[in-house]
């Protein structure tokens, strides 16, 4: 399948806009800080001397999520971003096909370490103290959420029960209540996996379906 890219730059510069603006811009942008990536990840040609000064390379050996996880340390290094609404080139997309469990548990894996790398990125790099707090306290958070569900629909208990042993990981989770306003979503799942593990364990492994692992 052959498609253009649509690109709404109009929208994408208010967000960014927010973000230098206000807190409320900073909320948004942390919301969705991969979703925007993940829209804007075929579009963005990057000057050379800025990558060489950031130090910024793809990850070696990762083959999913790689493209979000340089766009977005990118966007939190760079100081200015020029946008166009005319379409430079065409992007190809193969189409989808069903994958095995094996496949789909390999993705899954390497898309969340590729999150977890831009999560601790973030956390280094970002000069807003006020998103470094929201990463660290929800989206750090979300991501354990996201590694135990994974576990489950796997059916991977040890791995699991092991994860929640973990006094950092543990640590992790809790630090979602400190932000429950913002996203109570994940307050709840972390509380239900740290206090009712077996029953969330037996709820995901049954009715969480491969690609919509949250």
């Amino acid at each position: 399948m052959i498609r253009s890219i649509s690109f709404d730059a109009k929208k994408f510069s208010a967000v960014m806009h927010d973000v230098a603006k206000n807190f409320y811009g900073e909320v948004k942008l942390t919301n969705n800080i991969r979703k925007i990536a993940a829209n804007y990840e075929q579009l963005s040609p990057f000057r050379k001397n800025f990558l060489e000064k950031i130090n910024l390379r793809f990850t070696e050996g990762c083959t999913n999520a790689e493209d979000t996880e340089f766009q977005t340390k990118a966007f939190c290094r760079a100081e200015k971003i020029s946008f166009t609404r005319e379409c430079l080139y065409i992007y190809f997309n193969a189409g989808s096909k069903k994958d095995s469990i094996e496949k789909n548990m390999k993705i899954f894996r390497s898309c969340l370490e590729a999150d977890s790398r831009t999560a601790e990125y973030l956390i280094e790099h970002l000069k807003s103290k006020k998103i470094k707090f929201l990463v660290k306290n929800s989206y750090l958070p979300e991501l354990a959420v996201k590694r135990l569900t994974g576990c489950a629909k796997f059916n991977e208990p040890q791995k699991y029960f092991e994860l929640l042993k973990n006094p950092e990981f543990k640590k992790i989770l809790r630090s979602s209540f400190k932000t429950f306003f913002f996203k109570p979503e994940v307050c709840l799942k972390a509380f239900a996996v740290l206090f009712m593990p077996k029953l969330y364990f037996k709820i995901r492994k049954t009715s969480t379906p491969y690609d919509k692992i949250h």
